[in-house]
C-alpha cells in the first residue's frame, strides 16, 4: 500500500467524537494526492460531485440512527413515555418509605458496618476487613470462603489491566458474583438471574421516539413450573405483546418477572450510556406494568431497583413512576468495589439484600396486583 493510500484509509477511519457519536467513513474519497492526468480530469470532476452528494446523504442517515447520550437524555426527557433522570442525594426526603429504607441499609452495606458474622473474624483475617464489618447478626449469614474472594479479586484486576472488554468482564467477573448469591450449591431458588444482552424491548413498550435499550444481566422469580403462579402467568401471557409477562419476550423472561436489571460498562468514562440504557429500560418496564394493572401501577410496586456496574465499581440505582406516563431515575448510592476484599464482601452483601426484597417484596405484591394470588 503507498503512503497516500494508507493516508487517505486512515484519515477515512476516524470514528468516536467527545459525545460518542458515529462519523463513519467517507466512501468515494479522492486522493487529492494523486498525479491529474488529462484523460480522466471529466471523470474526476463527476466523482467529485457524486462523492459530494453520498457524503451529505450517509451524514444525513447517519445523524438520524445515531445520537450522542447527551442528546439522547435530552430527548428521553422531553418524551411523554420516556423518563428523567434524577440524583438520591437531593430528593431523600420525597422518596418512597420502602425505597428510603432500602437506600440507608445500602450506604451501611457500602461502608461495611455489619456485614460478615463474628465467627469469620479469624478466617478473614488476613484480608484487613475492619472490625466493624463483623456482627452478631450480619447482613451476610452465608458468605464465601477466601478462595472466592481471592479469585474474583484476581480476576478483576486482569480485566482492568489488560483493557479487558465488557463481555470478559460480565464472564469472569460479574457471573461468578451474581450465581454465588442467586444458585447457592449451584441449585437455582425462587430468585435467579440470567445473562440476557441480546433481550430487547417488545415494541409497544418502547418508549416513542426512543433507540431500544438492553441490559447486560437481571434478576428474576422463577416459580415452580406447574405451580399456581406458574399456570396463572401462563393464563394472563395468552392474549399479552410477545405471550410475556415482562416487557420483552427474550427467553424466560416470558415467564418469569423482572426484579433487579444490571447494566455493566467496563469503564467508569461510560458513566452517561449506562444510565441512559438503564432509564429506557426502566421506563419500558413501567409501561408494561401498568399495562397489567389495568392502567394503573400496582399498589406495593413503589419502585424498581437496577445497579450499574462501572469498571471495579458498583451503584445502585432505582426508578420510580412518574406523572404522565414518564418514570424517574434515581442514581446512584455506591454498594462496594472489586478493588478490595471488603469492597467484594459489601457487594455479595448488598446483592443478598436484593435477593431478598426479590422475593418478599417484589414477588408478594406483584403476585397480588398481578396475578390475582395472595
Amino acid at each position: 500500500m503507498s503512503q497516500r493510500e494508507k493516508r487517505s484509509r486512515d484519515e477515512s477511519g476516524m470514528e468516536d467524537n467527545m459525545d460518542g457519536e458515529a462519523l463513519g467513513t467517507n466512501d468515494g474519497q479522492v486522493d487529492e494526492f494523486a498525479t491529474p492526468r488529462a484523460d480522466r480530469t471529466a471523470a474526476r470532476l463527476v466523482n467529485l460531485s457524486h462523492a459530494s452528494s453520498q457524503s451529505s446523504i450517509q451524514s444525513t442517515s447517519t445523524k438520524s440512527r445515531t445520537s450522542s447520550p447527551r442528546k439522547q437524555m435530552r430527548a428521553a426527557e422531553r418524551a411523554s413515555t420516556g423518563f428523567v433522570h434524577e440524583k438520591f442525594s437531593l430528593n431523600r426526603d420525597t422518596l418512597p418509605p420502602s425505597l428510603s429504607s432500602l437506600l440507608e441499609q445500602l450506604k451501611d452495606i457500602n461502608s461495611s458496618v455489619g456485614i460478615l458474622p463474628q465467627e469469620a473474624r479469624d478466617e478473614l483475617r488476613r484480608f484487613r476487613i475492619p472490625e466493624y464489618a463483623f456482627a452478631e447478626r450480619p447482613t451476610l449469614v452465608r458468605y464465601p470462603k477466601p478462595g472466592f474472594v481471592s479469585k474474583v479479586l484476581n480476576r478483576a484486576a486482569a480485566c482492568d489491566l489488560e483493557r479487558e472488554g465488557e463481555c470478559s468482564w460480565n464472564v469472569e467477573v460479574h457471573h461468578p458474583i451474581l450465581s454465588w448469591v442467586c444458585r447457592p450449591d449451584d441449585v437455582a431458588g425462587l430468585v435467579d438471574f440470567r445473562y440476557c444482552t441480546s433481550a430487547t424491548v417488545l415494541a409497544k413498550h418502547q418508549p416513542k421516539g426512543m433507540p431500544s435499550k438492553m441490559v447486560d444481566f437481571c434478576m428474576i422469580v422463577r416459580p415452580p413450573r406447574g405451580s399456581l403462579e406458574d399456570q396463572t402467568i401462563d393464563a394472563v401471557t395468552d392474549s399479552r405483546p410477545g405471550g410475556s409477562i415482562n416487557h420483552t419476550d427474550w427467553g424466560c423472561f416470558t415467564r418469569n418477572p423482572i426484579t433487579l436489571s444490571i447494566e455493566t460498562k467496563s469503564t467508569s468514562e461510560e458513566q452517561g450510556r449506562a444510565i441512559l440504557q438503564m432509564g429506557i429500560w426502566h421506563a419500558c418496564q413501567w409501561r408494561n406494568i401498568r399495562e397489567l394493572g389495568q392502567g394503573c401501577v400496582p399498589p406495593g410496586l413503589e419502585f424498581l431497583p437496577g445497579l450499574l456496574i462501572l469498571g471495579h465499581e458498583w451503584f445502585f440505582v432505582a426508578s420510580v413512576p412518574g406523572p404522565l406516563g414518564q418514570s424517574v431515575l434515581y442514581s446512584k448510592q455506591a454498594i462496594g468495589t472489586t478493588e478490595s476484599e471488603a469492597g467484594i464482601y459489601s457487594i455479595l452483601a448488598a446483592l443478598e439484600v436484593l435477593r431478598a426484597w426479590s422475593a418478599d417484596h417484589f414477588w408478594p405484591a406483584f403476585k397480588g396486583a398481578v396475578l390475582g394470588l395472595s
